[in-house]
């Protein structure tokens, strides 16, 4: 896959680390999303939002429920500010989500409104899965430092659904992020194997290292 712009995470995985654990960001959420749809020091200009916003629209338009993207949201900002904080519900959230990043665009003279195209499903999706299988017993059984988390096994369908049935490589950027906040340990092969993925999928060289210097096993 073609190099992406990005040397680290970017869309609505990345949106997820903003609002990380207690939220204190000074502002609204709202002010919060125009941060990150505005991208980090270096990123081409309005390349932040698009993504974003492409996310967003696969996400609103997908057949995940609204409580399966709710619980991703809230795993992967290892429950930093649930939808319900914000007095809405998950497709709501995403729908404002998409409303901030058409500002930016068009602020930038950029404005895309065309349809995403349709993914289509790839043998990537198939070891994206194979990896969430292989930690699933470890998604529900919260830590510590996770024991608000839901033992269910709600985050590992969730996470299942968006790779089967919306885009596996959202699915596996999410992934990342649960690993991050669950902090699940992976092992050499592990880490070999995400770094295979993730250079399949084109993500910057810092990209799955953020995954791998906090939850890497010796």
């Amino acid at each position: 896959m073609e190099q992406r712009l990005f040397t680290t995470d970017f869309g609505f995985s990345d949106l997820t680390r903003w609002f990380y654990g207690p939220w204190h960001i000074d502002g609204t959420a709202l002010d919060t999303v125009t941060a990150a749809a505005t991208g980090r020091l270096g990123d081409p200009p309005g390349s932040a939002a698009s993504a974003l916003r492409s996310d967003s629209v696969r996400l609103l338009e997908s057949p995940l429920t609204t409580e399966d993207i709710a619980t991703l949201w809230r795993a992967a900002s290892n429950q930093g500010c649930g939808t319900t904080y914000f007095g809405i519900d998950a497709r709501d959230w995403l729908r404002q989500i998409i409303t901030v990043c058409g500002e930016q665009l068009r602020h930038l003279g950029m404005d895309d409104e065309r349809p995403l195209p349709r993914s289509e499903p790839k043998k990537s999706a198939e070891q994206v899965l194979r990896e969430i299988l292989c930690v699933r017993d470890k998604l529900t059984s919260p830590t510590d430092s996770t024991r608000h988390m839901d033992p269910t096994g709600a985050v590992a369908e969730a996470l299942e659904g968006v790779v089967s049935t919306v885009d596996d490589d959202l699915g596996f950027r999410l992934f990342l992020r649960v690993l991050n906040t669950y902090r699940i340990p992976l092992s050499q092969d592990q880490y070999t194997r995400f770094q295979r993925l993730g250079e399949y999928f084109g993500y910057g060289e810092f990209h799955v290292h953020d995954v791998e210097w906090l939850t890497r096993q010796p």
